[in-house]
């Protein structure tokens, strides 16, 4: 019997915004990894030449034996256990034993955002610890071609943690302002993170997928938090609430498609194949309906979107009252003004857009310029030509986020 397939056999790639996490891909060998990243703590490194690139594994889903299998009753979390012996190819065990942390967006003590503008206020009013780690911190010293193999070496469907952990420990030893700590993490960013993830044949690769890498989302949120700790205004922090930015969205995207699963319908195939893994859904679709219940709200998108929609406001804000001599204050201005337009706040989106001041090298400079191009002129404010200039910079992330994933052998709906 051929191995289960997730993906199609067509090959349009839909073109919708995937900034927005099969076997994944390796360029090196993983020890070459190790020891490159042992090399660079500190004094000098040295690459070793790019391995041949390698064809990725597909799975082949056959028609399910029982579509109409209802799941009623989530099981009980002590029963939570032996996923790893699932069939299917997912770690289905790590998303059940990290099953409360699967939206710390929404469920985590986020609170250490609001304490960066005091400990700013606080650090500037004495003399710091000459003794104090980050201050006795090495620049990062590495070559465009270099930073570009850590990248490719980092890039990945799944896994996600687990193949940043050679940046992070990268920027915990290496100073967060001088050197090259800062652009290598804003190329992480623009590279690496956010990828589009659809259905294939069905549904069922792009919800585990999804579920997988929204368990790494707390390992991503603990460094951030640590990192920031004695570092609350540098460009590497900087870059850091960025990758939450992103990372707040992509949770948004697996939480809407949780909340949009019928797992009797769209997981039908793990369903026969893996019935606990479908209990394990439904235990998830649970969690997340009964977060917003908490609440007085149900779980639909339109809620999710105003939930993360805060978040992502509060992260935002934090750069621009943080971030170093404006470093990238234009960026994060233009990512709130999205945010508050896109969901019909426009005075307040125009608020946050009318203080950018783009530089040459911003992500979205190109963007920021055409918006204040509208803004300045006089008259009614042109709202169709303010969603052009959205809609074309999603065009322009999408292309490269299609031309990232060929370059590695992937489509959207292959993991």
């Amino acid at each position: 019997m051929a191995d289960p397939r997730f993906d199609r056999d067509d090959t349009p790639m839909p073109s919708w915004r995937g900034r927005s996490a099969a076997v994944s891909l390796s360029l090196h060998a993983a020890a070459a990894v190790a020891w490159l990243v042992a090399a660079l703590l500190p004094p000098a490194i040295v690459i070793p030449q790019a391995a041949p690139m390698v064809e990725i594994a597909r799975i082949e889903v056959p028609p399910p034996a029982d579509p109409s299998i209802v799941i009623d009753h989530p099981i009980p979390p002590e029963q939570l256990s032996g996923y790893e012996f699932s069939g299917l190819p997912f770690n289905l065990a790590k998303i059940a034993a990290r099953r409360q942390s699967l939206f710390p967006f929404l469920t985590a003590d986020l609170s250490f955002l609001e304490r960066f503008a005091g400990d700013l206020r606080a650090s500037s009013a004495h003399l710091r610890n000459p003794l104090d780690p980050a201050l006795r911190a090495r620049p990062l010293e590495l070559n465009d071609h270099l930073i570009q193999q850590l990248i490719d070496e980092s890039w990945s469907r799944r896994d996600r943690w687990k193949r940043f952990k050679e940046i992070a420990t990268l920027l915990d030893a290496h100073d967060a302002d001088l050197g090259k700590a800062p652009a290598l993490m804003r190329a992480y960013l623009d590279q690496n993170l956010l990828q589009p993830f659809c259905a294939g044949k069905t549904k069922d690769g792009q919800y585990w997928t999804l579920l997988e890498n929204a368990s790494d989302h707390a390992d991503f949120l603990d460094f951030i938090r640590s990192y920031t700790r004695l570092r609350s205004s540098t460009k590497t922090t900087t870059e850091l609430l960025f990758l939450m930015d992103e990372l707040a969205q992509a949770s948004f995207e697996v939480a809407s498609t949780v909340a949009e699963t019928s797992v009797s319908k769209d997981l039908a195939y793990s369903a026969v194949n893996a019935p606990r893994s479908a209990l394990l859904a439904a235990n998830v679709g649970n969690d997340l309906r009964s977060w917003f219940g908490s609440r007085g709200m149900l779980a639909n998108t339109n809620n999710m979107r105003d939930a993360y929609g805060k978040l992502r406001l509060r992260v935002l804000s934090t750069i621009v009252e943080t971030t170093p001599n404006g470093y990238r204050e234009a960026d994060a201005r233009f990512l709130a003004g999205e945010v508050l337009f896109l969901s019909g706040n426009t005075e307040e989106a125009v608020e946050w857009w009318r203080p950018m001041n783009p530089v040459a090298g911003d992500t979205y400079a190109g963007a920021a310029n055409a918006i204040k191009k509208v803004l300045d002129k006089n008259g009614q404010l042109d709202q169709f030509e303010l969603r052009r200039i959205l809609s074309a910079e999603s065009a322009r992330w999408a292309e490269i986020n299609y031309n990232r994933m060929k370059q590695f052998g992937y489509r959207c709906d292959s993991y």
